[in-house]
This record gives structure tokens, C-alpha cells and sequence, in this order.
């Protein structure tokens, strides 16, 4: 087994640029009279675990180009970050990075204009929006005799010696298990090009992000 390291994002201790998910929106316009409109699009109701990926409904796929709404940051300096479910956002350079090191088949993407609430560029990267209709589970062993609940999300588990089950060798794993839904999952190699070519990632081994995870979801 080897070792793998989580990327993740308290809510209440985030870097500069890093929006909170909940301070943004995807959204297939911008509207100044309703800039952050509820997530309802024909094509947010694409279900990944009942559906054939990619979808076959031209209606379900997600579209080529997005708005991301950004409230609360002057600017958006992230190369990483989680917006709901299977979405997750990338900026064009961690993109490349991704595509190089394996993950290239299990998501669809659509290229963001990034604004604030008044509708104004608030940064100077390119970034993409991935929804992810496959997912590397089954590349991981979850040890789950040593699983630990999480008090305030009923049937949720982190696992502190989650590892590399070496049935690929894949260096990047993004996961469908609830409480990694919000992470990269990476190994050691993958931590250390990461930690120097990326801005500001909060990268944990598996027991620490457990121990982190637990503290930020109970209340």
C-alpha cells in the first residue's frame, strides 16, 4: 500500500482567492437584476450513478461556457476548489497538470468567465469547470474496519488510513465517497509537485485530513 495526501479547504480558514463554495454560483448567464440564481438548468439534472457518462441527452450534458459568481473575494487566485457534488473548478494551468498525470476521461468541461455580483472579471487566470461522471474509488483501499463516523452527518465516514490499493498507478484520484467529495486525493509525488507549482494548497496525509474533516462538519 502507499500512502496518499488530501487537498483540502476548511470553510472558516481558506487562503486569499479562495472563495467558499457556498459564495459562489455556476450559472449559464449574468443577470444583474438576479446575480446568483438558484442552480436549476436541464442539464443539472444529469445523474452520474444512474446514468450512462457521457451523457447521451444533449439537454443533460453541461454546457461548453459557464459564469462563476464570486461573492465576497476582490479577486480569484485558486488553482483548485469544490462547488457541489461532482463539480469541481480548476484553473487552466492545474487543468494541464491534471491531463498530464492521467485524468482525462471521466469528466466533461466547460470554460468560465469568473465575475463578481456586479458582473466584473475578478481574475487574471483562465478557469474550467469539470463534472465528474466517473470516479477512482476502487483504485483506493478505505480500511474500512478503522473508519470513523462524522457526529453531525449521519452514515458519513473518513477514513484515516485510506491508501494507494496499487491497482493503478495513477498519482491523482478524485472520489465519489461523501466526505472526499470536496477533495484531490493524491500520492506523495503528486503532493510534493503540487505544493510547488500550485498556489496555496492545503494538503493533509489521510489521518490528518480525517481528524481536519471531522472538526469543520461537527457543530
Amino acid at each position: 500500500m502507499e500512502e496518499v495526501f488530501v487537498w483540502f479547504y476548511r470553510a472558516a480558514e481558506r487562503p486569499k482567492g479562495v472563495p467558499f463554495h457556498l459564495n459562489t454560483m455556476l450559472a449559464e448567464q449574468f443577470k444583474p437584476s438576479n446575480p446568483m440564481p438558484g442552480f436549476d438548468y436541464p442539464w443539472v439534472r444529469y445523474n452520474p450513478y444512474k446514468m450512462d457518462f457521457p451523457p447521451s441527452d444533449p439537454d443533460l450534458r453541461l454546457p461548453e461556457h459557464l459564469f462563476l459568481i464570486v461573492k465576497k473575494e476582490r479577486e480569484v487566485l485558486f488553482d483548485f476548489m469544490f462547488f457541489k457534488n461532482d463539480y469541481k473548478i480548476v484553473s487552466s494551468e492545474f487543468l494541464a497538470y491534471l491531463k498530464e498525470n492521467g485524468v482525462r476521461e471521466n469528466y466533461e468541461l466547460a470554460k468560465l468567465s469568473v465575475v463578481n455580483t456586479s458582473g466584473k472579471s475578478i481574475t487574471k487566470k483562465n478557469y474550467y469547470a469539470l463534472r465528474f461522471g466517473r470516479f477512482d474509488d476502487n483504485l483506493l483501499s478505505f480500511h474500512e474496519s478503522t473508519k470513523v463516523s462524522v457526529a453531525d452527518l449521519p452514515n458519513r465516514y473518513v477514513y484515516p488510513d485510506l491508501a494507494n490499493s496499487e491497482k493503478s498507478d495513477k498519482n491523482i484520484f478524485f472520489l465519489n465517497s461523501f466526505c472526499y467529495q470536496e477533495t484531490v486525493v493524491m500520492s506523495a509525488k503528486a503532493k510534493q509537485e503540487i505544493e510547488n507549482n500550485f498556489y496555496c494548497p492545503e494538503i493533509y496525509s489521510a489521518a490528518d485530513f480525517a481528524r481536519v474533516y471531522k472538526e469543520d462538519n461537527e457543530w
